[in-house]
């Protein structure tokens, strides 16, 4: 059996018989004519004579022209959340200013608290802060308060160096308030100022004071 699958052409199945190369009944070239005969040859089982055509696989077809990647939705609502965010953010501080326009408040000084206490010495109200003053002239002692809730007995003492304390004692309510008392000092000296809440010393400032300037 296998000798007359020997003698047939692979391709067309009729006598073979090679013509310069070519099957003389169907034209098909000797090596594919002779297929079978090579099969035959090289010992295999009949099953494994034939061997069946690789599936062409297409390939991948292109994407249209214009048409985006995956990427760009994703960074498209990436884009979209910042937006919104930032909407967000700006409306919530139009919001902080009205409330604090309404109250009759600084923005500012909600967003940032004013320091617990302290005490400035000043030249004139809106002048720059002192340490030292001369005799003779008044100066503005200014100290401020933060009571953080009900209210508190604030203290503020002035110990001079070569003199008895004198203090002045009074009730603030919570929240700021603020204090200025315009002093003259008459004899140079070292004043230490305390500033205290309920006993407990807030602030405290060393003002030196020294002799009349001299012509």
């Amino acid at each position: 059996m296998q000798a007359g699958r020997r003698e047939s052409c692979a391709y067309c199945g009729q006598p073979l018989r090679l013509v310069a190369g070519f099957c003389a009944a169907c034209q098909a070239p000797a090596t594919v004519a002779q297929r079978a005969r090579l099969i035959a040859d090289a010992g295999l089982p009949p099953e494994g004579r034939e061997i069946p055509a690789r599936p062409l696989v297409p390939p991948p077809e292109p994407s249209p022209v214009g048409q985006g990647s995956g990427a760009a939705p994703g960074r498209a609502a990436v884009i979209i959340t910042r937006l919104l965010l930032a909407g967000g953010l700006i409306a919530l501080g139009l919001v902080f200013v009205a409330v604090s326009v309404r109250l009759n408040a600084n923005p500012i000084r909600l967003l940032m608290p004013p320091p617990v206490g302290t005490v400035v010495v000043r030249q004139a109200a809106d002048g720059p802060a002192r340490t030292s003053v001369s005799t003779g002239q008044p100066f503005i002692l200014q100290y401020d308060l933060t009571v953080q809730s009900g209210q508190a007995a604030v203290t503020l003492t002035i110990a001079p160096q070569h003199g008895p304390p004198r203090a002045l004692t009074e009730t603030w309510p919570r929240g700021h308030t603020t204090r200025a008392q315009t002093l003259v000092a008459l004899a140079p000296d070292r004043w230490q100022i305390t500033l205290r809440e309920n006993g407990t010393v807030i602030a405290a400032l060393t003002l030196q004071i020294a002799g009349p300037p001299t012509i």
